[in-house]
């Protein structure tokens, strides 16, 4: 196998992914980055406790190695939900979680949307969501027969923004994300996004 070295520059606070033997090293997120992964952990997580889930939710870290035979490629994304604990090694999960988020940064934007998005797909992760800071927007796509099918996005609207008064309950409908794996886990946007530095 070749590998292939992405971004040159490197020091030990990068991470590291490999992708179809691509090494990617990534900058840490900034405070918004973090703060809004911290924020969907803890929405996910009380969601799994409450209903007393076999499954349970990890953050930026975890090695998923989607294909558990290939010990060469790997994925770090922001954060996985996975439902069989027997896939955990000391590596990292090597297994396919059920939803997996990530959150872009000017950095890695092209990789969760293309690469990554189609790494998850091949690899039969059943929910994605690509979560935008700046558009304050979660893209929400399921796999359906194999493929990835865009199904939502959620987002939170501004009256200035396109000058027109917009009900509450438009605003409210919108600002929401429901999963589809999990039907009854739905997260306010307007709580992941609020306060955050741009």
């Amino acid at each position: 196998m070749v590998i292939q070295i992405i971004e040159l520059s490197y020091n030990e606070n990068h991470i590291k992914e490999i992708i179809n033997g691509k090494i990617y090293y990534m900058m840490p997120g900034t405070s918004s980055h973090v703060r809004v992964i911290s924020r969907l952990l803890v929405e996910i997580a009380q969601y799994l406790k409450s209903i007393d889930s076999d499954c349970e939710v990890a953050s930026e870290g975890l090695k998923v190695y989607l294909n558990g035979a290939d010990s060469e490629n790997y994925v770090v994304p922001d954060l996985v939900v996975v439902c069989d604990m027997t896939k955990y090694s000391i590596r990292g999960y090597e297994g396919v979680p059920i939803l997996i988020v990530e959150v872009l940064s000017p950095a890695t934007a092209k990789k969760d949307k293309d690469e990554k998005l189609l790494e998850y797909q091949n690899a039969g992760v059943k929910e994605y969501w690509i979560v935008s800071i700046g558009d304050k927007c979660i893209e929400q796509r399921v796999l359906i027969d194999g493929v990835y099918k865009l199904v939502n996005i959620s987002f939170i609207l501004n009256d200035i923004l396109y000058e027109i008064e917009l009900t509450d309950e438009v605003k409210e409908r919108y600002s929401k994300i429901t999963s589809n794996v999990f039907s009854d886990l739905t997260i306010d946007l307007k709580e992941i996004f609020k306060k955050l530095i741009n």
